[in-house]
């Protein structure tokens, strides 16, 4: 007689993605579209202003930082709205590089205390036990829920 897999009948259960994640989705948008909106600006700047050569070697460099944050920033969200780990892994990777970015900053004289504690408080919730459990791709039968009751 054969054993009958009842896992793959029974559908997963639909994670509830937590308010702060909810607050990094819109933070990450709002993000995308600044990066988007900045490579705008300094296309059309070199296009509308012929520069010397360093400066417009700068704003092609900002330009492609400003995408590739942006390309960034829509990956996390794609992460963050399907609780997926890689998109947890993902604001952890992005965070400690802006944080990297924050302290080079700083100790050139131009801080960003606003950001810094942005991030800060990201990697703090990001590691709460809570959150931690929402992007675990198949939590471990008998785990307790984040609240506290057993499953």
């Amino acid at each position: 007689m054969t054993a009958i897999d009842t896992t793959a009948t029974v559908p997963p259960a639909k994670r509830k993605r937590p308010f702060g994640v909810n607050a990094i989705l819109v933070l990450s948008t709002l993000s995308a579209l600044y990066g988007v909106g900045a490579a705008l600006v300094l296309y059309f700047h070199i296009t509308r202003v012929i520069p010397s050569l360093s400066t417009l070697q700068l704003e092609r460099w900002l330009m492609i930082y400003f995408i590739g944050s942006s390309v960034v920033q829509i990956f996390v969200i794609i992460g963050l709205w399907q609780l997926k780990r890689w998109g947890w892994f993902l604001v952890m990777m992005d965070t400690g590089f802006g944080m990297f970015l924050n302290i080079w900053a700083y100790f050139h004289g131009r801080p960003n205390y606003i950001a810094m504690a942005a991030s800060v408080l990201i990697v703090f919730y990001m590691n709460q036990r809570e959150v931690q459990h929402a992007f675990l791709e198949h939590p471990p039968a008998g785990s307790p829920a984040p609240d506290g009751s057993a499953k």
